[in-house]
Order: C-alpha cells, then sequence, then structure tokens
C-alpha cells in the first residue's frame, strides 16, 4: 500500500513541535501520513507537504469517536527514515509554518504559501544549522537518483 501510519517518534515529534512552537495550533488535529512513493515538484523531491482537510477527507477520516482532522501531513517515509532526528524535527517544522489559524472564521485552520524561500520563524529556528534543507536534498537525491 502506498500510504502507511507513521511511527510513534513522528507522532511524538509533530506533537511536541506543535506544543512548543505552534501555540496556535493548540486544538487543531493534525493526520500524519507516510508516503512510500517518490513525489517530484518543481525538479525537487518533495519531502513533506500539509494540507487543510476539507469537508470530504474530514468525513472520510472521522475516527469512532467522531474526531476529525484539521490538516494532513504527507511525510516521504524512503527519505524519512534515513534522516537524523534533529532533521526529522526542522521538515515538521517547516510543515506546520504552513499552518495558519484564523479564530474570527468558522473554519479557523489555513494554509499559507512561504514568506520567503522557507518562512521567517525558520531562520531563528534553524539558526545552528541554517543549511539543513540542502543536507536534506542531498540525502533524497542519493536515495532515489540511485533508484534510476
Amino acid at each position: 500500500m502506498r500510504y502507511e501510519g507513521c511511527t510513534s517518534e513522528t507522532d511524538a515529534i509533530v506533537e511536541d513541535i506543535t506544543r512548543e512552537e505552534f501555540p496556535n495550533l493548540d486544538g487543531a488535529n493534525i493526520m500524519i501520513v507516510m508516503d512510500t512513493k517518490k513525489k517530484v515538484s518543481g525538479g525537487r523531491y518533495v519531502i513533506a507537504r500539509i494540507k487543510k482537510m476539507n469537508d470530504e477527507l474530514k468525513f472520510f477520516t472521522a475516527n469512532d469517536y467522531g474526531i476529525t482532522y484539521d490538516y494532513v501531513m504527507f511525510i516521504d517515509k524512503v527519505i524519512f527514515d534515513e534522516l537524523n532526528y534533529d532533521d526529522k524535527k526542522r521538515i515538521i517544522y517547516h510543515e506546520l509554518c504552513h499552518c495558519e489559524v484564523d479564530p474570527s472564521k468558522n473554519n479557523p485552520y489555513g494554509i499559507k504559501d512561504h514568506e520567503i524561500q522557507g518562512f521567517h520563524d525558520e531562520l531563528s529556528y534553524n539558526e545552528d544549522d541554517p543549511r539543513w534543507n540542502e543536507r536534506v536534498s542531498a540525502v533524497a537525491e542519493s536515495i532515489y537518483d540511485d533508484d534510476e
């Protein structure tokens, strides 16, 4: 099957980063899905992406308790499994930067595009390793370029 549930480690990373860095997402439910098929966009490997759930997806993903998800985060499982813990955190942090919350709306959860090549908040979050994305891209290329 192409999609898999995430590991407890990945779930914990998302929960920790959300709690520590994104208090505006308190109360948002995020489904994490591991994708086993490579995805390329603009000539680059897509390591992760996040989408706002629409009503149809909310219906199909509601659990037995009626809890629905506000976002779904897709992570390339093949690449993610090869990353160190810090780079996993950086990937998840970046994706959570896309989340926008407007409490004045009926459905307060939205998605925003990059402010720069990434997000302003990422500059301080990654100040100890500002070129992390180049390293992660190199890992992705080494994995998938070997397959071709």
